[in-house]
């Protein structure tokens, strides 16, 4: 029927599709990576050569690497960008974990552990008599 099916008004109707059978899961489960809504065959060919390479980093003998990598893709949420083969290669080097997108509290404890730069210089006007001011503080206060 081609662009003539009554279907085409439908979302993802007539949409590439991409679907790659990943590693089983550690309790024996199928994987699979999908994806639809391709616009075209080339956009969704691209991403299927991406995965099909990420994949391929995982040598023949390696379990472990090639469960780390069929994780990391089950874990992609359908909107999230596929990673780059080259940094999932160095973190398979480094022994970084791949699927492993952390806490927010993790992320806060990192970033409220890096060196402050110098406070940024005071405008002129904030010199200014007033009942209100405000100042930074580098100090956290919480529970647990």
């Amino acid at each position: 029927m081609g662009s003539r099916c009554p279907k085409l008004a439908q979302r993802n109707h007539g949409a590439w599709q991409v679907r790659q059978e990943l590693a089983p899961a550690l309790d024996g489960t199928r994987r699979t990576f999908r994806r639809d809504g391709y616009e075209t065959k080339a956009k969704a060919q691209t991403d299927l050569d991406r995965v099909r390479e990420l994949l391929a980093l995982a040598e023949p003998d390696d379990p472990e690497d090639r469960e780390a990598i069929s994780a990391m893709l089950a874990a992609l949420d359908k909107r999230e960008r596929l990673p780059e083969t080259e940094t999932v290669r160095r973190q398979l080097k480094a022994g970084l974990p791949l699927a492993d997108k952390g806490t927010i509290g993790e992320w806060l404890d990192t970033w409220h552990g890096q060196e402050r730069t110098a406070e940024p210089p005071r405008s002129p006007t904030s010199r200014t008599s007033g009942s209100t001011s405000s100042r930074r503080s580098d100090t956290f206060a919480g529970t647990g």
